[in-house]
This record gives C-alpha cells, structure tokens and sequence, in this order.
C-alpha cells in the first residue's frame, strides 16, 4: 500500500484526483487533503511516524503558503517523503525550483490517470519522473539560463560525449530523452525493442554518473 497526500487549494480538483486514483488503483491510500502548504505542515506535524504520507502530491500556486515552499520544508524536516509537484502548464516556469526544492517528480495536471499513477510508483521505488512536455520545458529553461559566452552547444555536446565515450547511438538517444520522447516511442522510432532502448538508457546513465532522467537531461545540457 502507497501512502499518499494531496495539496492543492483547488477542492475540486483535489477531490476528483481522488476519486480517480482510488478507482484505478487500489494499493493507494489517501491519508489526507490539504488546501496549502501551511495546512499540509501541520497536518503532518500531527502524525507519528508510521502514519506518514510516503508521497505528496503537491501544487504550487496556494495561498498562505505555496507549493515550492512547502517542498523545501517538507524536504528538509521530513525527508523520507517524496513529493511530487501536480502543477498546471501555465506554471512550469517553476520547474527548477521545485528540483531545487527536492520534488522527486514534476507533472501537469492534464496527465491521464495511469500515467499520475506510474509516476507515483516510479518514485516510491527511488526513482525520478516528468512529464514529457515538461522535459522539454525544462530543456528550454536550462539553455535560455546557459551562458552566451560558453561554446557553442553542439560543440559541448561533442566534448561530452567524447569525455564520457557516448556512442552514436547513445548521443542519439540522449537527444530523444532530451526532446522529451517517451522510451517506447525512442523504440519505435529507431526500429529497435524497448528492452534495447532500456539497455542503452542504462549505459547512458553509468556513463553520465547520474540515476535518473532527470538527471541525465540536466547533465548533458548543462555541460
């Protein structure tokens, strides 16, 4: 059984995630409802150890206190719990600083149900999970943020890989993740099975030092 919160000053929008959630997946347990961060604290102030949220789904537009705030004092007093920002397009501006926070995951709130449920199991078992149009947001934001007097990013790109022995085939791929291609549809459009693109995906990783997509796309931008 995954434990879970929701926080959002949206009632109906909390409530009807909710319902969706109990309805397509009954290993998920909703502890509680909060319409801030504020709120979320002191619900989770109140509670022993056994009893707490093991993931948080957290918006980030809230009054009294917002959802990027809350991550970090959630990350920072309670740091067993995951959370995962649930936040609409218009604020994915944020994206940064909800990692920079802690948040495990970042989705938009118009992800069908079974794709909010394989994120929050994706990050109940230790790993990291966007939403594809959120990849490529965050893509967007980390190069408009790079610096103009760096070389020019196919050249990084060039040395990165040469640094860190990526293949064609790996480079390639890398660029798929960073477009914000799911690994089925990187599969599809290389003619090669899924398992392959896992394959390689693992290599990738290994040789970026990183776990996570995440962390695989942050890298090779920055870079």
């Amino acid at each position: 059984m995954i434990k879970i919160a929701i926080v959002d000053d949206d009632f109906q929008i909390a409530a009807n995630l909710k319902n969706d959630l109990e309805a397509y997946h009954n290993q998920i347990e909703l502890l509680f409802i909060a319409n801030n961060g504020e709120d979320c604290i002191k619900l989770l102030n109140a509670l022993n150890k056994k009893s707490m949220p093991q993931i948080i789904l957290m918006d980030i537009s809230m009054p009294k206190m917002n959802g990027i705030e809350a991550t970090t004092r959630i990350h920072n007093k309670y740091p067993q719990i995951d959370i995962i920002i649930f936040s609409i397009l218009d604020e994915q501006d944020k994206i940064v600083e909800a990692i920079q926070a802690g948040a495990k995951g970042y989705l938009d709130k118009n992800e069908q149900i079974e794709n909010i449920v394989k994120c929050i199991e994706d990050v109940r078992n230790g790993h990291s999970q966007i939403s594809p149009n959120i990849a490529r947001k965050l893509i967007d934001i980390i190069q408009k943020i790079a610096s103009p007097i760096e070389k020019p990013q196919e050249a990084k790109d060039n040395l990165e890989a040469e640094k860190y022995h990526l293949t064609r085939r790996e480079k390639q791929i890398l660029e798929f993740i960073k477009q914000g291609k799911s690994y089925s549809v990187i599969a599809k459009q290389l003619g090669v099975e899924y398992n392959t693109i896992k394959t390689h995906i693992r290599n990738i990783y290994d040789k970026l030092q990183v776990n996570n997509k995440v962390e695989a796309i942050s890298n090779a931008t920055q870079r």
